[in-house]
């Protein structure tokens, strides 16, 4: 693994962390008794998220600094095109 294939990683990690957040909240606002959907989810996105960058972590140690901007990347595309809360700074 390169760090181009480590950034691509961790963009295909944002991408599903952070889409999945998204439908969660889809799902769940305006119906009531939510609280399994949520942790569900949350839970998912943590392991999907954790054990995609301890993949990497796994191939070289130095590649989680690529795997995370790949991860940020997406996090910025997603925010960009869903809108939202925009970065201090921006």
């Amino acid at each position: 693994m390169n760090a181009w294939s480590a950034a691509i990683t961790g963009f295909g990690i944002g991408l599903a962390s952070l889409g999945g957040l998204w439908l969660t909240i889809r799902l769940v606002v305006g119906r009531p008794h939510n609280l399994a959907v949520v942790a569900l989810s949350y839970a998912f996105r943590a392991a999907l998220t954790a054990g995609g960058l301890y993949a990497v972590v796994r191939e070289s140690p130095g590649l989680v600094v690529p795997a995370l901007v790949g991860f940020w990347f997406a996090r910025r595309l997603l925010i960009g095109r869903w809108g939202g809360i925009t970065d201090v700074g921006t």
